[in-house]
């Protein structure tokens, strides 16, 4: 991503995740089929809008400021967000469930001006990549419980809200319309896209068997595997 950035006269530095991205909907969503008919505000993104088509929702692009009165005149029937921008807009207030699909972290990037990162010297640059690497562990952490302070100030407002998480078993067919996205996203973003696309997919397959490696290796004084 380095390379890319550096096409704009940036750095890149990190990628930081700022929580699971929501559903806020009118009606719950455990399989594809209910999404039919549903419009969805999505961000003005291509790929978003293939991804929600191929859901089988009606993707619905809309200026971000406009999403609440959308929901409230049932303009749209959901959009999504990560928790902290759900309870900061309040759109809670105006729909019915919090679906918890565990498809995708809202990630932010840190970045540097380029000519900045260059002019420092290299007791300065040491500083500041062992700062971010330090902020990796800590931003993660912070953004799970400040997403949970978040939850928990939803909850309290509005007891009768909904929250439903999908199980693996209903993940399933939402994955295998994802997987069938590749090639339009491959033919959206061109051969780098296709890469960047080959390079995600390894690194989410490492980690994937890290987290089962994990989970097989049994505790200390051989109690049950965690």
């Amino acid at each position: 991503m380095d390379d890319l950035y550096r096409q704009k006269d940036f750095r890149f530095l990190t990628l930081v995740p700022e929580g699971e991205q929501v559903w806020t909907t009118n009606r719950p969503v455990r399989k594809p089929a209910d999404f039919e008919g549903m419009k969805f505000r999505v961000m003005t993104s291509p790929v978003l809008l293939e991804s929600y088509a191929a859901y089988g929702a009606n993707p619905t692009p809309l200026p971000y400021a406009e999403v609440y009165s959308a929901l409230q005149l049932n303009m749209i029937d959901g959009q999504v967000n990560p928790i902290f921008a759900i309870e900061e807009m309040s759109f809670y207030e105006v729909t019915d469930y919090l679906m918890f699909p565990g498809h995708s972290q809202f990630v932010t990037t840190v970045i540097s001006n380029g000519p900045f990162l260059d002019s420092l010297d290299p007791t300065e640059r040491e500083l500041l990549d062992r700062t971010v690497a330090r902020l990796d562990d800590y931003i993660f952490k912070v953004q799970q419980e400040y997403n949970s302070e978040r939850l928990r100030i939803i909850q309290e407002k509005k007891p009768d809200v909904k929250i439903l998480h999908l199980t693996e078993e209903e993940r399933a067919p939402f994955r295998v319309a994802a997987r069938e996205l590749q090639s339009r996203f491959s033919k959206l973003a061109g051969p780098r896209g296709e890469e960047f696309l080959d390079l995600l997919l390894r690194e989410v397959e490492a980690a994937s068997r890290h987290v089962t490696a994990r989970r097989e290796v049994p505790r200390e004084g051989g109690g049950a595997p965690y």
